[in-house]
């Protein structure tokens, strides 16, 4: 592979700016056609199978009207709106609307209204006409919200300042980590050029293709760490080489050649792990995860072809604009404290190892009381649309107004609806249960088609709400309903919650297992070994499961909730988990893949497995923590925004980077290797025959290559990248 990098850098450094001028017309063209395409969200969870699921399709199918989306607009005010000039308000707003007044439910204390209004979808275009229609009654002193789903598509705040203020972190950990603005600027216009195609191809495929709306958030929230990673490692790498003294083309060639290895096996752990989401089954999180991995999959041919591009015809003038602090940096890599922290690991891995893991373990107890919970409004801020809504119903008429329980019964009559109805009213856990709505009879599979709505005592998050669903399903309806000719379903935001749950709890082995069985053949080709491969994926489930327990305590538990912008205690969404387990354990694999990758080559030259250990480390300290430093300033940035389940990803996203670049890679990898000692690199016999040679040295390459005077600043001032330095070469020793 090394070769065949080598060719590919040649080529990008030789077509530099045809490679540009593609990139920047790529991006043109998509950003603007996805500028004016708009976004279509879709994120109404998708179960198919699932009880809810069939409930809701069999009701909307039965029932005019129930599968169109709805818009809620909820009228509320001080006094009954009865009065006068409330009255009249609420009237007019009606009219725009086009809705009669009969429609409007109405609470018991008369201050609070609400009406159903049917919609085509839920566009930002289709928001803003309900919402003006509305206006007459807020005009005559009504708060009046749109809720329902149309409410909550356009309630999710904008990302673009989180996106800002990723940038402008990420800016400042490469300049502290290059000391040179031009080598910091390099990886944010690479990054910015493949996130505008990235996310403009989303948009795109959000017209002809159901794509959630937190998708572009989540994955340019992924995509920019991800980008800049990678432009990292080929940046540092070509700065090294340069400062070896070899041609700008030829330092282009070998970076490429060395970091485009990690870059591609790093990516690709990546990729597979995201797409392993797809094994859930549900459509929702298998959007979510292609869309990460698309843009990935976008960042690391950007990483590949028009970072090289523009290093070639930046050249020695990457070291330029030189700020205050360089010349600390300009100790050799592979010596000074790093090199100082490698040796004492190795000296005594056996404290270090047991110190890493009893942390680890200690931040993994708060995931014993885990509960996965659902998604609605009361998650959002105080004061979006959506959430005052919610708020004003449940102050109307209860709690349970938000989490309504659709009992659906096929083969049905109204007499014998309505007397269910009436029992169904007696069952503990129920607030009220409104009149039954009966299909007529049209001749389809399902006869008559009754929905009975249940309001329970509490809330959707509660647990008197999720009581009634199970003891609907398992006792109260087969009990109520044993011998009908028809069968009964239970469905609605409740409902779909704990059928969520129920797949999440499924799945989640099958999820698990095939994303490290994919990631474990990946690394056993990418280094020939067997047992570094299992090591990796051991440590990584310690680091994700230490972040899993961070989460709980903080979101579920709300231990420092209000910190990150959360109410107090917030549930965390059932499908977070799993999502997290796939984005982390590729990510994760960006670190191990660069770390090992040095710590083999110098094992390959040295021969010996202490030396190697250290040396790997020492070389690869300094990247590792610059580039956690921008995963961590890319996914911080998001948890300031006001998506509820955007922040609660980059929390959990931001802690796992830290987990796994300071007690992960920094002590618990190198303790490990060090103990294991050359069998880290143990391979069977019949594996070495049978393996790929994906993973080569790049110095078998660069000796050929010829050596002008060593270059480094814009000035011809040395100037060493982040990582470098090698141990004498010797024989490679045999397996």
């Amino acid at each position: 592979m090394a070769d065949l990098l080598f060719r590919l850098g040649k080529l990008m450094a030789r077509f530099r700016w045809t490679v540009i001028a593609v990139w920047l017309a790529l991006a043109l063209v998509v950003g603007l056609a996805g500028a004016l395409a708009g976004h279509s969200a879709a994120d109404r969870l998708n179960l198919p199978g699932s009880q809810s699921a069939k409930a809701s399709a069999i009701a909307d199918n039965a029932i005019h009207d129930r599968a169109k989306v709805s818009a809620v607009v909820v009228f509320s005010a001080d006094s009954a709106l009865t009065d006068g000039p409330l009255a009249r308000g609420v009237d007019a707003a009606l009219a725009n609307l086009g809705v009669p007044a009969t429609s409007l439910e109405r609470s018991p204390d008369g201050r609070t209204a609400f009406v159903q209004v049917p919609v085509a979808n839920t566009v930002p275009t289709t928001f803003k006409r309900v919402d003006s229609a509305v206006a007459a009654a807020r005009a005559a002193g009504v708060t009046a919200s749109v809720g329902g789903e149309l409410g909550l598509a356009n309630s999710n705040p904008a990302t673009s300042n989180s996106e800002r203020l990723g940038f402008i972190a990420v800016l400042i950990v490469l300049l502290v980590a290059f000391g040179s603005g031009v080598a910091a600027g390099v990886p944010i216009v690479t990054a910015v050029l493949s996130l505008v195609v990235g996310l403009s191809a989303l948009t795109l495929i959000g017209r002809v293709a159901p794509i959630p709306g937190s998708a572009n958030a989540l994955a340019g929230m992924i995509g920019l760490g991800v980008a800049v990673d990678y432009a990292l490692f080929v940046l540092t790498r070509f700065r090294a080489e340069l400062a070896k003294g070899h041609h700008t083309h030829d330092a282009v060639a070998l970076s490429l050649a060395a970091a485009g290895q990690a870059v591609i096996f790093a990516g690709g752990a990546v990729v597979v792990a995201i797409c392993g989401l797809a094994l859930t089954g549900i459509g929702f999180i298998m959007a979510l995860g292609l869309s990460a991995a698309l843009v990935v999959a976008i960042s690391v041919a950007a990483a590949l072809t028009l970072l090289p591009a523009v290093l070639a015809v930046l050249g020695p003038r990457v070291n330029a604009w030189r700020l205050p602090w360089a010349r600390r940096l300009e100790q050799g890599s592979g010596s000074g404290p790093w090199r100082r922290w490698a040796q004492r690991i190795t000296r005594r891995p056996v404290p270090f190892l047991l110190v890493s893991i009893g942390i680890l373990a200690a931040l993994t107890v708060p995931l014993g009381g885990l509960r996965y919970g659902g998604t609605d409004a009361s998650m959002l801020a105080h004061g979006v649309p959506a959430r005052t809504a919610y708020e004003a119903m449940a102050a109307g008429f209860g709690p349970g107004i938000n989490s309504p329980v659709d009992v659906v019964v096929t083969h049905s009559s109204a007499p014998e609806a309505q007397r269910l109805a009436g029992r169904l009213a007696n069952e503990p856990g129920v607030a009220f249960v409104q009149a039954p709505q009966v299909s007529a009879d049209t001749g389809s599979r399902y006869g008559r088609v009754a929905v009975i709505t249940v309001l329970p005592q509490g809330g959707p998050q509660s647990p008197e709400a999720t009581s009634l669903v199970r003891s609907l399903r398992s006792t109260v309806l087969p009990a109520q309903v044993p011998d009908a000719a028809g069968r009964v379903y239970v469905g609605g935001p409740t409902a779909r919650s704990l059928d969520l749950a129920d797949r999440m709890h499924e799945r989640l082995p099958l999820v698990v297992g095939a994303v490290i069985a994919l990631t474990i053949l990946l690394l056993t080709a990418a280094f020939r070994a067997v047992l570094v491969p299992v090591k990796a994926a051991a440590m990584n489930l310690l680091s994700i499961a230490a972040a899993y327990g961070v989460l709980t305590f903080v979101v579920q538990e709300g231990h420092g909730a209000k910190l990150i912008g959360l109410d107090g205690p917030t549930p965390i969404p059932s499908f977070v988990p799993v999502f997290m387990f796939a984005i982390l354990f590729g990510l994760s694999m960006d670190y191990e893949v660069f770390l090992l990758s040095r710590m083999r080559e110098a094992y390959l030259d040295c021969g010996d497995n202490r030396e190697g250990v250290a040396q790997g480390l020492a070389a690869t300290a300094r990247v590792i923590t610059s580039a956690a430093l921008i995963m961590i300033a890319a996914f911080g940035a998001f948890i300031l925004g006001g998506d509820p389940i955007v922040k609660t990803l980059g929390l959990g996203l931001a802690v796992a980077v830290f987990l796994d670049a300071t007690l992960i890679r920094m002590l618990l990898v190198p303790a490990s290797m060090t103990l294991m000692g050359r069998a880290n690199w143990w391979l069977p016999r019949h594996l070495d025959r049978w393996l790929p040679r994906l993973h080569d040295s790049v110095e078998r390459i660069g000796d050929k290559l010829p050596l002008q005077r060593p270059q480094g600043g814009a000035r011809g001032s040395r100037v060493p990248a982040l990582g470098g330095g090698r141990g004498p070469k010797v024989s490679p020793p045999k397996h």
